[in-house]
């Protein structure tokens, strides 16, 4: 048997394995498929039986996968039918997200390693809102957030930390599970269906604390762009085309830091957020300074001296009062670096006219009137440093 998924022309073979057509069928429920009767040789991903548990091949794999659950094939065949239909869908970027509707607008919180966005999606469910994604959510050209219209799935067992309404939820919305995974069966008005969309709200980076009272925190802007960039399916795209909606998107929607313990309250901040006109606003550029970012440890003074202007080959694109800087150049092809407010400022000096070490910093100096000079010119080197270390600027002359 033959599934077709909707949007999709490449065919899903499933062979005599009835309990797993039904666990992807719960796990998918807002996915339309249709079953087909075998017409081709072979389909890019296939699972059968295999003794007790199930034996699955697809492009991704370089040999067969054992499977041992239904569930487990469930996750398996999910993972690897959402790479194939972006694929064929070249008009939408695949985000690793959890998305929620929150009034008209979805809150993305983009993968963080155990962060809890599968959590915080089944949380917004809880609290009565339309959930689009757990973990995959499709950005179209317009800025657009589509839902594939698959169920939130959760780690099991849960954390005995988590409020006892949440624990009370998951286990009412119960869907197809085993020892390690638990997807939730979840009313049609609360889980977007294939294709649905909405525009992007916010953007919320997470930061699960045991114990913590649940807070947002302003981000800049490049903050969501770089998480964002992170978390994308398309890793052979070229990066202009990548990063340019994503950038005009995060021109758009403000970013937060959500610190939080509890997923309920953190919901609960989330959606007061939403509903200020104005949001959050980012960070004020007087505290910039401190942001100064991953600058070498160790200078060699003497690769310093002289004159330094920009390298040819890059493109400058501004987000807020950041640059992020797009390698053109065939040999350092997708390269993407962010310069935040200083570095950027730093750049945009070179452009203006060549300049030392030195004579850039005499000139932070001025625009950052209460910070030490020996910080400034400190700083001012590790940041040349660093800016040549990524080819970004070169040397056009030994003397100052």
């Amino acid at each position: 048997m033959d599934i077709v998924w909707q949007g999709m022309s490449l065919p899903m073979r499933l062979d005599a394995v009835p309990e797993v057509e039904q666990a992807l069928a719960a796990a998918a429920p807002g996915w339309p498929q249709r079953r087909r009767a075998s017409d081709v040789p072979s389909a890019p991903i296939h699972l059968w039986r295999r003794g007790a548990g199930f034996c699955q091949t697809s492009p991704a794999l370089s040999r067969p996968l054992p499977i041992p659950t239904a569930a487990s094939a469930a996750c398996s065949l999910i993972a690897d039918l959402i790479p194939n239909f972006l694929l064929e869908r070249p008009d939408l970027i695949g985000l690793h997200c959890g998305s929620a509707l929150v009034g008209e607008r979805l809150v993305l919180f983009p993968e963080a390693h155990r962060a809890g966005k599968s959590t915080l999606s089944a949380a917004f469910a809880c609290a009565g809102y339309r959930v689009f994604g757990d973990d995959v959510l499709a950005l179209d050209a317009a800025g657009q957030g589509m839902a594939l219209g698959i169920a939130p799935r959760l780690r099991v067992p849960l954390p005995a930390s988590l409020p006892a309404a949440f624990s009370a939820y998951v286990e009412a919305h119960r869907g197809p599970g085993d020892n390690r995974y638990q997807y939730l069966s979840l009313p049609a008005s609360q889980l977007a269906r294939h294709g649905e969309r909405a525009p992007v709200g916010a953007i919320v980076l997470l930061e699960r604390e045991p114990g913590a009272a649940a807070e947002l925190l302003p981000l800049a802007p490049g903050d969501g762009l770089l998480q964002l960039l992170c978390q994308n399916f398309a890793a052979d795209w070229p990066a202009e085309p990548l990063l340019s909606p994503l950038l005009e998107l995060m021109k758009r929607v403000p970013c937060w830091l959500l610190r939080y313990a509890d997923p309920l309250e953190a919901v609960d901040v989330v959606a007061e957020a939403m509903r200020q006109p104005a949001g959050i606003t980012a960070l004020p550029a007087s505290r910039r300074w401190q942001e100064a970012a991953h600058l070498a440890p160790e200078v060699d003074e003497g690769a310093l001296t002289g004159r330094w202007q920009p390298t040819a080959g890059w493109r400058a694109r501004p987000l807020g009062d950041e640059l992020f800087m797009i390698s053109m150049l065939a040999e350092r092809a997708g390269e993407v670096h962010r310069l935040n407010p200083v570095a950027a400022g730093v750049w945009r000096l070179l452009n203006c006219e060549p300049l030392g070490v030195d004579e850039a910093a005499d000139l932070l100096v001025e625009a950052f009137p209460g910070v030490p000079m020996k910080r400034v010119a400190t700083d001012t080197r590790r940041l040349f440093a660093e800016l040549s270390g990524a080819g970004l600027i070169q040397r056009i002359s030994s003397q100052p």
